[in-house]
């Protein structure tokens, strides 16, 4: 008692003491292991380099947090909008500038922008202004994601400044000048903001002005680059008559498939030899080789099990807004209802006023769109409770890894939990499971058709796109914006509403299967597809067989003499009896209706045919080929590219009619003899040539260069490019910090 007497009273005596030890040990634990660190793994200078490029060229991080810095700056200074406003020129002035918005991303990459950027460059690559596919666009988005845009900036820069490429500081003054107002509506001229720059960021107007002028260097750079290719002048003459010359015929055309009553039944033997000869070959896929595209390739087949719920069962459930309710909302957002008009009604140039509608006017709207919208939030809301409930058990499993089987035995049934559902709220939830379809069985489907999944901007995902770009396909990616991430196995997509917005849906794939060559003739799949009718869910009774497949491409292989002898049957008769009587001997002799007032073949207007160039057919099956259930349209162009062709090397370019007709053409793409009767296009003048031979040059240039200007700045481009790499070692060590006396800390 009396040792715990003198232990409390030193306690109370030494108290300040006790409370510095105490704190200078707190401090040692936090500082001893910092100081082990950094014993062990010494810092490095701000000025070290931690990365290599070019020839001698490095990088520090001073360098780094420069171009942070300086990036940044650009910024204030609008340079993104700029370069996201910057047109192609040319005859492409209403087109904006792809290498500019792909630089726009690099170096200011936006949520908000950058999808919409990708919209805009895969548009201009659809209608031509640029030669690339969907799948490159989205490549260049993903790979800009590996690293900084600062090292993007000290890239490009120092690649252009090595070119000697150099924009002086009075023309990106004089830029400014001429676009700061116009991108701040005039609430703002170039000296003020280049003032803000100086304030905020501390640095000299010459500094701020540099920065914007070395951004103009890369675009200069850029342009420099990409406009060096030339175009042949037998490209620009076939560009020049494809653009502005046309031809017309008139034509009997005898295809195969119109004949195959006509020839021999295949026997077995013919259609299995006929099966192995092709299995290994894709559907109209024409080559020198398999001119007639027979192929019997089996496409990449998935197994979509859905839940799909009918709209107008919901819509039941939902009461109709009151008027109260309407009004609220038009009093919440009147800014919906706002509109421009002219001040005078008889001049339309006269100055705008904004006027507001009445509720009256659109009252009725108003309690249509609400009305909308709670149905499909209460669709929403069921689907949600169908799909929590049968995925329930994959919550805590690891789909990427988990045995396939063990993934199979966890998920829900989608049936079981609808009918519980649809049950307690008093709705319809038809459930169902297809057979292996393909991507054009769903992309035909009346129902699965529709559904889609809009992202931003205007662009949308469809159901075939998501179901094929299961992880297990390793087919088809949707790309870094799309609304949804890739599927996998038993995982659920949805709720997703078709476009008709009647039903709504969730949907999984519970098999996949890739592109494969069938074993025997003997395969044969039920669809099960979903049917619409009238409002009910039901399942088709769709069978493919292909042995039925095989078949039909032998019986009109089988046809294919007789379609040629027809032909050459007509063009002998017509100049002994003319076209009339000998088109009535043909269908006599060839034709195959009962009805005697109709006529198989008849004389066909074939009119405004243009040329095909062979790139086109090229980027075609590019984009085909990462688009699923539209393979086929690449075949179909290439099939009408082989007609055209032969019909433009019958009559010479400066003739405006064929001489030597009757005349027969064979397309083989589309086992049919075309026999013509006349052929005329319409001729292009010196004049006309001369003009449109100048414009398309420039088209040209300007395409060759927005392709030029993507492949340039593709990240891992840059990156190899310049030789870029990362010191490692260097890069895992801190930066020297600098040195606090112990007491001051204290």
């Amino acid at each position: 008692m009396k040792s715990d007497f003198h232990l409390m009273r030193f306690l109370r005596k030494n108290k300040s003491k006790i409370m510095a030890i105490v704190v200078v040990l707190i401090m040692a634990a936090f500082l001893v292991p910092q100081l082990l660190q950094r014993w062990s793994h010494p810092g490095i200078k701000p000025t070290a380099a931690i990365a290599h490029y070019g020839v001698k060229s490095f990088i520090t991080n001073q360098d780094k947090e420069a171009a942070r810095s300086e990036l940044s700056m650009l910024q204030f200074m609008q340079a993104d909008q700029f370069l996201r406003s910057r047109p192609a020129g040319g005859f492409m002035q209403q087109s904006p500038d792809v290498p500019a918005l792909l630089l726009s991303h690099l170096l200011f990459p936006n949520p908000q922008f950058s999808p919409l950027i990708a919209q805009e460059v895969k548009r201009i690559a659809r209608q031509g202004g640029l030669h690339a596919t969907d799948g490159k666009i989205d490549e260049f988005f993903e790979q800009a994601s590996q690293e900084k845009p600062e090292l993007y900036w000290m890239l490009l820069r120092g690649e252009a400044r090595e070119a000697g490429i150099a924009v002086s500081r009075e023309q990106a003054g004089s830029l400014l000048k001429s676009m700061i107002p116009q991108f701040t509506q005039n609430q703002a001229t170039a000296e003020q903001l280049i003032g803000a720059v100086v304030k905020q960021y501390n640095v000299e107007q010459d500094t701020a002005l540099q920065v914007f002028a070395d951004l103009l260097g890369i675009v200069q750079y850029m342009e420099m680059v990409t406009r060096n290719e030339s175009i042949t002048i037998d490209q620009l003459k076939y560009e020049v008559l494809a653009q502005s010359q046309t031809l017309d015929a008139n034509a009997i055309i005898i295809s195969a498939d119109k004949l195959v009553d006509k020839a021999p039944q295949p026997t077995d033997a013919q259609v299995s030899e006929l099966f192995s000869k092709y299995k290994d070959s894709a559907p109209m896929d024409f080559t020198t080789e398999n001119p007639y595209g027979i192929g019997f390739k089996q496409p990449a087949r998935v197994q979509v099990e859905y839940a799909m719920l009918n709209m107008s069962d919901v819509q039941k459930l939902i009461p109709q807004p009151t008027p109260e309710q309407t009004e609220e909302f038009y009093l919440k957002n009147l800014s919906q209802f706002k509109y421009q008009e002219p001040s005078d009604p008889n001049d339309p140039n006269s100055k705008q006023i904004e006027k507001t509608r009445s509720f009256a006017e659109v009252a009725s709207d108003i309690a249509e769109q609400l009305q909308r919208n709670r149905v499909n939030e209460r669709s929403q809301s069921i689907l949600n409770e169908v799909r929590e409930i049968a995925d329930s058990n994959l919550i805590t499993l690891d789909l990427d890894n988990a045995p396939l089987a063990e993934v199979a035995k966890m998920a829900g049934s989608y049936e079981a939990v609808a009918k519980v559902v649809a049950g307690k709220h008093n709705v319809r939830i038809a459930t169902g499971k297809t057979g292996l379809v393909s991507a054009s069985d769903i992309e035909q489907n009346q129902v699965l058709s529709r559904f889609y999944i809009p992202g931003q901007g205007q662009t949308q995902t469809r159901l075939s796109q998501i179901v094929f770009a299961v992880k297990d396909l390793d087919g088809i990616k949707l790309g870094p914006f799309a609304p949804v991430r890739q599927p996998r196995l038993f995982e659920t997509v949805g709720p997703i509403t078709d476009y008709m917005n009647q039903f709504s849906s969730i949907v999984r794939v519970i098999d996949a299967k890739k592109p494969q060559v069938a074993a025997t003739l003997d395969l044969t799949i039920a669809k099960k597809l979903p049917v619409d009718s009238n409002g009910t869910i039901t399942e088709s009774n769709e069978v493919y067989v292909l042995k039925t497949v095989v078949l039909e491409s032998a019986k009109k292989l089988a046809a294919l003499p007789i379609a040629q002898q027809a032909a050459q049957a007509l063009i002998k008769a017509v100049p002994e009896k003319g076209w009339d009587v000998a088109l009535a001997d043909l269908n006599k002799q060839f034709g195959s209706s009962k009805d005697p007032n109709s006529q198989t073949f008849t004389i066909q207007p074939l009119s405004g045919i243009r040329r095909i160039s062979g790139q086109s057919v090229i980027m075609l099956k590019r984009q085909a080929s990462e688009d699923p259930g539209r393979e086929s349209w690449a075949g179909m162009y290439q099939q009408q590219k082989e007609l055209v062709d032969k019909l433009y090397d019958i009559i010479p370019d400066n003739q405006s009619t064929a001489t030597n007709l009757p005349q027969i053409v064979e397309q083989k793409a589309g086992m049919t003899f075309y026999v013509l009767k006349t052929l005329g296009q319409t001729l292009v003048t010196k004049e006309q040539f001369d003009q449109l031979k100048s414009q398309l040059a420039i088209m040209n240039d300007l395409v060759t260069s927005q392709s030029l200007g993507l492949d340039m700045l593709m990240p891992n481009h840059i990156i190899e490019r310049l030789n870029f790499k990362w010191d490692e070692e260097m890069m895992n060590r801190p930066v020297q910090q600098p040195e606090v006396p112990m007491d001051e800390v204290i």
